[in-house]
């Protein structure tokens, strides 16, 4: 009995931790874009849509890298047409952007 109510509550964290982190890029479908990658760096999230948007959201910090081949989009670079950094990243990492095809970047005043 205990064994399955761990288990119960390990499901249960399981699926509120990944709601929340999921929530920005699984609504962006319903807009009509898809995700063609997505991840973790540092404090923050990230979804590349098929679209060319670079969305980064979250509380925190971006890891820094030591070139462009370190960026968790590195394979996606030349798909990636336009930057969008969300409200409450604090913090851009080294080489972040750097060999992409983005003509634009939105940067809030949190970083």
């Amino acid at each position: 009995m205990k064994n399955k109510f761990r288990a119960a509550i390990s499901l249960m964290l399981c699926i509120v931790f990944m709601a929340t982190v999921l929530v920005p890029c699984v609504t962006a479908v319903a807009d009509g874009r898809e995700i063609i990658a997505s991840g973790i760096t540092g404090d923050v999230n990230w979804c590349l849509y098929d679209d060319g948007e670079l969305y980064i959201y979250g509380e925190g910090a971006m890891e820094d890298f030591s070139s462009y081949t370190n960026q968790p989009w590195h394979a996606h670079r030349s798909s990636i047409r336009s930057i969008n950094v969300s409200e409450g990243v604090t913090y851009i990492g080294s080489y972040c952007f750097s060999v992409t095809a983005a003509k634009t970047a939105f940067i809030p005043s949190s970083v």
